[in-house]
């Protein structure tokens, strides 16, 4: 998947291959917005992209010719974070915007073909900052 709605429902997000960037775009028309310059970050394609439910956060799938990494874009300070390379699409945000839950691709003794995380995002990108 890529694109995505805004949660306000006036806006959707869309990862734009071509330009690099994951965009919004105004239902009722106007200048699309830029959200995330991909490039600027070394990334050249995004999927999945999915707005917390109070905007203030953007998850993504970034691919690289290196690597596929899990992102998490905060809209206040454009601060950009990975977050893993070890998940796998879809992933899903919590009502409250403080968790997101998705499915690993990492093997575990109880369930080999992976196992269902939650991750407090304000947490994680706290202490990627750091």
């Amino acid at each position: 998947s890529r694109y995505t709605w805004f949660p306000d429902g006036k806006e959707v997000t869309v990862a734009c291959g071509e330009d690099g960037i994951i965009a919004n775009f105004p239902i009722a028309g106007g200048d699309r917005r830029t959200v995330v310059r991909l490039k600027d970050a070394g990334i050249d394609l995004a999927g999945w992209p999915r707005w917390s439910p109070d905007g203030r956060l953007l998850a993504f799938q970034g691919e690289s010719p290196r690597d596929s990494k899990f992102y998490v874009y905060q809209v206040d300070n454009a601060n950009l974070q990975p977050l893993s390379d070890n998940y796998a699409p879809p992933f899903y945000w919590s009502p409250d915007s403080k968790w997101i839950c998705y499915y690993t691709r990492e093997t575990v003794k109880t369930r080999p073909e992976g196992v269902l995380w939650e991750m407090d995002v304000d947490e994680a990108v706290a202490k990627l900052a750091e």
